[in-house]
Parts: C-alpha cells; sequence; structure tokens
C-alpha cells in the first residue's frame, strides 16, 4: 500500500511538473512574440524639419540652433526643443496609434507658463510615415483659439 501512494504521489510530482513547464512554455513564446512584433512605424526619434500654420502654404524651417525632437517609443512620447545645446521646452506623456490616427495625452511639461495648460489634455492628430519621413497634421486648442497645422519630421539617425 506504501509503494502504491509512494508511486502516485510521485505519477502527480511529475504531472503537475509537466503542466507548469508546459504553462511556462506558452507563456514565454507569448512573451517572445510580443518581443519580435514589428514596431510601429512612427516608433523611434524624430526631428522636425518644418512647420505650417493656418492658411500657410509653405513649411517654415526652424531657425539655426533651434531643434525639436521627439521620441515616440511602447505607447509613450517625448518631446524636446532645445536652442543652442539647452532645453528650452519639452513634453511627454501616453500616446495611440490607430492606423494613421495618432493622439498625445500630454502628462508633463516644462518651460514657461503657457505650457501647462497642455497638462491633462489628448491631441489628436493624422501621422503619415513613407521611410524616414512623416507627416502631422492636425488642429489644437491654443490659448482658447483653434489652430490648424502641419509638421515636416525626419527619422533620427
Amino acid at each position: 500500500m506504501k509503494r502504491t501512494l509512494r508511486i502516485a504521489g510521485l505519477g502527480s510530482i511529475a504531472l503537475t511538473a509537466i503542466l507548469l513547464g508546459s504553462i511556462a512554455g506558452r507563456v514565454l513564446r507569448g512573451q517572445d512574440a510580443k518581443i519580435n512584433e514589428r514596431p510601429s512605424p512612427i516608433e523611434g526619434a524624430w526631428r522636425q524639419i518644418g512647420q505650417k500654420y493656418g492658411d500657410a502654404t509653405e513649411y517654415t524651417p526652424r531657425p539655426d540652433g533651434v531643434e525639436l525632437i521627439k521620441l515616440v517609443t511602447h505607447g509613450r512620447f517625448v518631446w524636446t526643443l532645445t536652442q543652442n545645446g539647452k532645453i528650452v521646452t519639452a513634453m511627454g506623456g501616453s500616446c495611440k496609434l490607430d492606423k494613421n490616427s495618432y493622439s498625445e495625452t500630454v502628462e508633463f511639461a516644462h518651460g514657461g507658463g503657457a505650457t501647462e495648460q497642455f497638462i491633462g489634455k489628448t491631441y489628436n492628430f493624422t501621422w503619415n510615415v513613407e521611410g524616414d519621413l512623416s507627416q502631422t497634421f492636425g488642429t489644437m486648442k491654443v490659448k482658447g483659439q483653434e489652430q490648424t497645422f502641419s509638421q515636416k519630421w525626419e527619422r533620427c539617425k
């Protein structure tokens, strides 16, 4: 009888180990699939190369010494505006992409009192990516007024 219980106990332990190994293998394979998923085409670092607002027909480049860099990865974004190597303004938070519809929810901001008006707000854009170039289109409320804009970006290398 003791031998039968011992064999049954060892069998239960072996069966439990096999089941746990199987479950762990599924979890790891699922994690590997997520790691190997191709990132969204907007993920990465972008440098703004021009912008236009309202009815403007031409894109205006940033002045010499002024650079706007945006980082987008894993549902998060942050951008910094620098002038002569010093951060002037920065914002960041969460972002979502659904086909060409892109939204940002600003969670933090730095620089000048005007940036605080964006915290907690969500902005919706259209973002088109073609290789290492992209364009963003949208409308934002700035100081109580709707402002239409378009921005050109190049992927940082």
